[in-house]
This record gives structure tokens, sequence and C-alpha cells, in this order.
């Protein structure tokens, strides 16, 4: 039901904390993870590799360096699933985010949202960004948020004639 779509480049200090949280969070979901390594000239690939190797739901890729649209969409193509769910390799997630994200998909939508939570490194700084409040203006509210393609889970028929820009 989900693809998950995590690209790594040069996140040897992130990408465990990632992944486990991936792990921790997925229970008896039907997901599919898929790790697009884009190149990465650190320990990154083999980090993801090892982690692949011994979670058969983690999909090892390696293509040559292309950006962040470019390896997203190199996912998508290979993504199975009918929602895709873009996630950044120094990024976590919550226990019961998968959880969440079924929530929405169950209801067959096409989009579903959610909020986000800022934390920045060696700082004690953190922004949570709510998508939206109790008003009924919805669409208002959608444009005028900090865009990320990081809180959102995509039917895949939206992305497929939507593709990221390469080299944005």
């Amino acid at each position: 039901m989900l693809s998950v779509i995590i690209p790594i480049y040069n996140v040897e200090k992130y990408l465990s904390k990632c992944l486990n949280s991936c792990n921790q969070a997925k229970k008896d979901h039907q997901i599919e993870f898929l790790l697009i390594n884009d190149g990465s000239t650190d320990n990154s690939g083999e980090i993801a590799k090892k982690f692949c190797d011994e979670n058969s739901d983690f999909k090892y890729h390696l293509k040559i360096n292309g950006g962040l649209s470019d390896a997203r969409n190199y996912g998508l193509s290979n993504s199975k699933y009918d929602y895709i769910f873009y996630l950044d390799s120094d990024d976590t997630i919550t226990e019961d985010s998968f959880d969440l994200i079924f929530e929405g998909i169950n209801k067959k939508v096409d989009l579903v949202i959610f909020d986000m939570l800022f934390v920045w490194e060696n700082s004690d700084e953190t922004k949570y960004l709510k998508c939206f409040d109790n008003s009924d203006n919805y669409i208002k509210q959608l444009l005028l948020k900090s865009p990320s393609a990081c809180n959102k889970v995509f039917k895949k028929k939206i992305l497929k004639d939507n593709l990221f820009p390469v080299g944005l």
C-alpha cells in the first residue's frame, strides 16, 4: 500500500537514526522502503546496504548522483505501491506516524498532509509547523504553508504526471 522513498546523499551521521525510526514505526503495515543512494561519497551506502540486508522491507538502490529531485523520481519509478511518502534521510518519524498515515490511506484519499517538527542540530531551537487549524479555509491554509514533500503522502498517479524538476 505505501512506498517510502528515502534519498541518500552523504548523510552517514543521520541515516541510522532515520532508518531505525522507520523500522520501529512500520509495525504490520504493508510498506516498502526504497533507499536511493544518490552517489554518496561517505559511508552512507554501506550503512544503507547493511540495514537492507538485515531488514527485508528495505531495498537498496544505487544511482549516479543527480540531486534530490532526481533521486525522488528514481524512487518513484521503482516503487510498487499506490501511495508514496518521501522521507529525507536526515529526518526521523514518530512511532505512530504510519498508523496515522494509514488512517488517511484507508479513506482512499489522494493526499495526506500532516504536521512537522523542525529540530536543529546543536541547538535547543524547534519549530512546529501545524498544517491546519480549525477554520474552514483549508485551501488557503495549505497554500500559505511552507512547502515540503516530507509531510505528505501522495497517491502515486498524481506524481507520475508531476515529477520533481531535476536540479531543484
